[in-house]
């Protein structure tokens, strides 16, 4: 089995609500240089990273902190579904004010998809109400790149960023510029349109491929770009299973793995023409390709697999529910925070692990606790971040 071509794939969740879209592995274009970082992103416009493996998180921020045009200009501390108190943020050109339960999943700060390359994170905010792209060459400042849409995923490879919708954008130089791609046109199998992507991903198999997944009601397809979004095709057989509440997109450099929230595995050898289907096999979790092996955690256990077809499980400790996990496959480290509805803020907890079967739960003081995380990602910055 071959390592991925220095991508690292993320996942958030199975039990985060709201836009669906909380399921996502992105490709990090991590190379063999710089200095290892990994950057966290969340609801509200939230980012954080951590420059010593894991072990602490720093430089938390986030639009209400910050004023941010999007939530009118005004720093307005938010806590998400909070009946006691509201927000208020940009909807359009009008700026809109709720009294209570703020809904974070449909707002312009709901975090949609990170990802590394050609010396740039790049993020996507927004759903429901207009959003926007970021780029930053630290993971600390951010500049607007895209406003005024929304889009439902982000990805990395093959020297191109991709944001997914109907309508996508890819940018070949950083994401400082954008252009459409191909139109993605989603059809269920009963030829009802599909307009909602909630997955977007890059696998390197077979020289590399978007994968994007859209998916309304029951309502579901899967389409796969191979030229960097020049032009979409299907799959000759749809992974049915494996794609409402789709749990994460992996892949090494021979297959690509679909991990379904009821715990099925679809998984392709032939750069996702046809799909051998598992059922059961997990328990709807996030999972990770670490370079060697794909990892599925979730009710307690991990599952390990070279080949996506054999899964061997082993118990992890402490028993842990993890939202999202992402790995530094040269040093084999893990890291992850906590799943489960409304486990932010004071029940907020960052993990880390060496192995990725015995973790560490960090301490208070470690990090700042904040805005729900849906993605973590890892690459070799070399921006300078982390050695001031």
């Amino acid at each position: 089995m071959g390592a991925s071509t220095g991508a690292t794939s993320t996942t958030t969740g199975g039990d985060d609500t709201g836009s669906e879209s909380s399921a996502d592995a992105s490709s990090t274009g991590a190379t063999s240089r710089g200095t290892p970082v990994f950057v966290a992103a969340g609801d509200v416009g939230r980012t954080t990273y951590s420059c010593d493996a894991g072990e602490s998180w720093t430089g938390n921020r986030a639009y209400d902190l910050e004023g941010d045009p999007l939530v009118c200009g005004e720093v307005q501390p938010v806590t998400c579904y909070d009946d006691a108190s509201g927000c208020q943020f940009m909807n359009g050109d009008a700026c809109e004010t709720t009294g209570s339960s703020c809904d974070c999943d449909h707002h312009p700060g709901a975090a949609q998809g990170l990802a590394y390359g050609e010396g740039w994170w790049v993020a996507t905010w927004g759903w429901g109400p207009p959003g926007s792209v970021r780029r930053s060459q630290d993971g600390a400042a951010w500049e607007t790149v895209i406003e005024g849409t929304t889009f439902g995923g982000l990805a990395y490879g093959n020297g191109t960023f991709m944001v997914g919708s109907r309508q996508p954008q890819v940018s070949t130089d950083g994401g400082a510029t954008w252009v459409e791609a191909a139109p993605a046109d989603f059809e269920a199998a009963n030829g009802e349109t599909i307009y909602n992507l909630r997955q977007l991903a890059f696998a390197p198999a077979q020289g590399g491929h978007f994968v994007a997944i859209a998916t309304s009601g029951d309502n579901r397809d899967i389409l796969l770009s191979s030229d960097e979004g020049g032009s979409w095709w299907r799959p000759a057989q749809r992974p049915e299973a494996c794609l409402q509440n789709n749990q994460g997109i992996l892949s090494s450099d021979e297959v690509i793995v679909l991990l379904g929230r009821e715990g099925d595995v679809c998984t392709s050898s032939d750069g996702g023409q046809t799909w051998d289907v598992q059922a059961g096999v997990g328990d709807g979790g996030p999972g990770v390709f670490d370079g060697q092996r794909f990892w599925w955690w979730g009710d307690g256990r991990a599952l390990t697999s070279e080949d996506g077809l054999a899964w061997t499980e082993q118990a992890i400790t402490p028993a842990l529910g993890f939202g999202t996990v992402a790995v530094d496959p040269d040093a084999g480290v893990f890291v992850a925070v906590r799943g489960g509805w409304q486990n932010w803020y004071d029940r907020q907890e960052f993990y880390r692990s060496a192995d990725g079967i015995s973790w560490d739960v960090l301490s208070a003081g470690t990090f700042e606790p904040s805005h729900r995380i849906r993605h973590i990602a890892f690459a070799r910055s070399e921006s300078g971040l982390c050695t001031q």
